[in-house]
Formats: structure tokens, C-alpha cells, sequence
């Protein structure tokens, strides 16, 4: 893990042009659930810490494309039924940010998720990806609303959904899980994970232009 966070802090300098672009770390909390576990609520909590360079294609535009650290999953809300999903991922976020208003901008795009570590710890065992037959990739959509505290400081509250399942179907049709994908596809006969979480973050901005 440390490893992974001098890689972040190196790999910031190279995105980071003065000239063309603007730059720094947004980092906070995650809370989340997986989608087709037959369990909800968001009662994994994790966090996110993302490296990031920003581009300003016009004054309430910005494109903004970083590398982040993402710890998703799921957990049990009672203590009779144990449980608990770990997912950590290293994701490639690329998205817009819109900003209408002086404080306030809303954000969307996509993340490109590589899955580092994955496990399923409950009173049976502990099972990992192998076991859980999980997917090494992850593509998700990014929403965010956000709030400018300062020239240099943001909060995000963001949400971010799988487009593709976190778990390959063992046969049939697997999209049907995706809330969007059901309303089109029909029902489902092959029942897959989908990471569902919520972010809460803040975003600094550390390079800027002059």
C-alpha cells in the first residue's frame, strides 16, 4: 500500500504542466455497498485519495484526469449476519466539471478500475478473488456535485456506479442487475455484484497557473 501511495505522489509532476494545466490531491471517505449480494446499505467505509491534473478548456469548463486509490466493498449492518467485502482499486478517473455558478459545479465522467486486492471475509472463511470469481477490471460512471470553499479548496459529494459487473456471470444474462440495464434487458438469469458508492471528499488544488 505504500508502495502505491509514493507512486501516486511521483506520477503527479508529469501531469502537471504550468502552462497548460493545473494540479493536486483530492482525498476523503467512501462509503459503500455491493449491489446483488442480496444485502443494502452503504456500511463498508473506505477511503479515496486521488492524484489529479486539470485542464481549462474555458472558464466554467474544466477536463480533469488523475490516479486514484479506491477502497469499495460491502458489510454486514447486524452482528448475527457477519460479513464483509474488500475491494481496492487503482482507477484512472476521467471526467468533466461544469461550473455555472460562483461556489457551485457539478462534475461527470468515467473511471477505469484495476482490482488490486479482493476478498469476502465472513464466519466461513475467507474467500479472494479466485474464490469470488471477480473481475481484474472495473469501468464505472463518476456524478459529483461540488462546493468551492476557496481559490484552492473543494468539497465533493460524489456517487460512482459499475457499468460492467464486479463478478464474471457464470452463465446467462448479467447486465439485468444494473438498475439502468434492467429497464431495457429484461430480467436477469445470472446474479452479479455491482459496486455502488458514495464519496465525500476534498479536493486541494497544490499547482496552478500563474
Amino acid at each position: 500500500m505504500k508502495k502505491i501511495f509514493i507512486l501516486l505522489f511521483l506520477i503527479l509532476p508529469f501531469f502537471v504542466n504550468a502552462q497548460l494545466f493545473e494540479g493536486g490531491i483530492i482525498g476523503g471517505l467512501t462509503a459503500s455497498q455491493v449491489d446483488g449480494d442480496d444485502f443494502g446499505g452503504y456500511h463498508k467505509l473506505g477511503f479515496s485519495v486521488t492524484t489529479y491534473a486539470q485542464l481549462n478548456l474555458r472558464n466554467e469548463l474544466n477536463l480533469i484526469s488523475g490516479v486514484s486509490i479506491v477502497q469499495k466493498g460491502a458489510r454486514s449492518a447486524t452482528k448475527t449476519t457477519f460479513f464483509v467485502t474488500r475491494l481496492n482499486y487503482v482507477e484512472v478517473p476521467v471526467f468533466f466539471t461544469y461550473m455555472p455558478f460562483d461556489k457551485l459545479s457539478f462534475s461527470g465522467g468515467l473511471t477505469f478500475g484495476y482490482l488490486f486486492k479482493g476478498e469476502n471475509e465472513q464466519t466461513f472463511g475467507v474467500f479472494d478473488e479466485d474464490d469470488l470469481n471477480l473481475r481484474w477490471y472495473d469501468l464505472s460512471y463518476y456524478t459529483a456535485v461540488n462546493y468551492k470553499i476557496s481559490d484552492r479548496l473543494t468539497i465533493n459529494f460524489a456517487n460512482d456506479y459499475n457499468l460492467i459487473p464486479v463478478t464474471k456471470p457464470s452463465s446467462g444474462n448479467c447486465l439485468s442487475n444494473h438498475a439502468f440495464f434492467s429497464l431495457f434487458i429484461g430480467p436477469s438469469t445470472s446474479i452479479c455484484w455491482w459496486n455502488n458508492s458514495l464519496r465525500l471528499t476534498a479536493q486541494y488544488l497544490i499547482f496552478w497557473k500563474e
